[in-house]
């Protein structure tokens, strides 16, 4: 967790469009339905991290019918080990998420599994500081986050 903090906080990763929610379990990507606790609207982005199939995980758009995956994730080398995703509202997903897995090889939208981890919750006053700030050392300590100005 440390080395993505610290990756997050350097600048030198690719932070993706907000979305509305992030999934917590499998969901089928079509028409317009409550996930996380908020109720969506056709054209809003849904982080979908709980797949059965973890290719289909990654950012789709909502909509009446059949869901596509979001434009700034639809072509592969768009998506890439470490980039960040904000979660603006849920239950319990909503908060900073990472893509951690592939570690290593090309992306293939729908073939390669992708794994996302929340890296901060959006209610906690270290996801802001994380956003907004200049350049820091961020390291974790007994589990919690500390920032230091450098």
């Amino acid at each position: 967790m440390e080395a993505t903090l610290q990756r997050l906080y350097s600048g030198r990763t690719a932070f993706k469009d907000a979305v509305r929610v992030a999934s917590t379990s499998n969901v089928t990507a079509s028409g317009t339905q409550t996930i996380d606790g908020v109720a969506l609207t056709a054209g809003e982005r849904v982080l979908l991290t709980a797949q059965t199939t973890t290719a289909h995980n990654g950012v789709y758009v909502v909509a009446s019918g059949t869901w596509a995956r979001a434009a700034d994730l639809s072509v592969n080398g768009h998506a890439r080990l470490g980039m960040a995703i904000y979660v603006i509202s849920g239950t319990a997903n909503a908060g900073l998420w990472v893509l951690t897995s592939p570690t290593s090889g090309t992306i293939s939208l729908g073939s390669t599994s992708l794994t996302f981890t929340k890296a901060l919750s959006a209610d906690t006053a270290a996801t802001s500081t994380l956003l907004r700030a200049p350049a820091q050392t961020v390291h974790t300590a007994d589990g919690a986050l500390v920032i230091e100005r450098i």
